[in-house]
């Protein structure tokens, strides 16, 4: 797990894992505590996001039909990266059910194109927000 310090409301965790699935169920439980539903936004490359989206967004509403959770996969890059956002919003088991399909579906598709990761620490910038994910 790694967690820059950044001096703007945003930070990316990175997380490495042989077992992602536990990883993302071990998150959830923590955020089972919580009496409300959560939220997570996972950074995806954007070649990978069209395996999310689907053809005419039949993956995507695939997910939310199948896990009950809100997903939402913004338009635009993060500024001067090759990411894309992935908001995935409902109680902590179906945002956990959400998280690994969207692994999954990242995980079949090797991403196309340049590889560059959005550092929030030099590239961000809140009039992107509605377009790209950005707080």
């Amino acid at each position: 797990v790694q967690l820059p310090e950044c001096s703007n409301p945003e930070r990316v965790v990175s997380i490495s894992a042989a077992n992602m699935q536990g990883i993302v169920y071990d998150v959830a439980g923590i955020l089972m505590n919580e009496d409300s539903s959560c939220e997570i936004r996972v950074l995806v490359h954007q070649g990978q996001a069209g395996s999310v989206i689907g053809r005419g967004g039949s993956r995507v509403s695939r997910i939310r039909q199948d896990t009950g959770a809100s997903v939402k996969v913004y338009q635009d890059v993060f500024p001067d990266s090759s990411d894309r956002c992935i908001q995935v919003t409902g109680q902590p088991s179906q945002v956990a059910s959400a998280i690994l399909m969207i692994l999954d579906d990242c995980a079949q598709t090797a991403p196309k194109g340049r590889v560059k990761l959005y550092d929030p620490a030099t590239n961000y910038d809140a009039a992107n927000a509605d377009t790209c994910g950005t707080y």
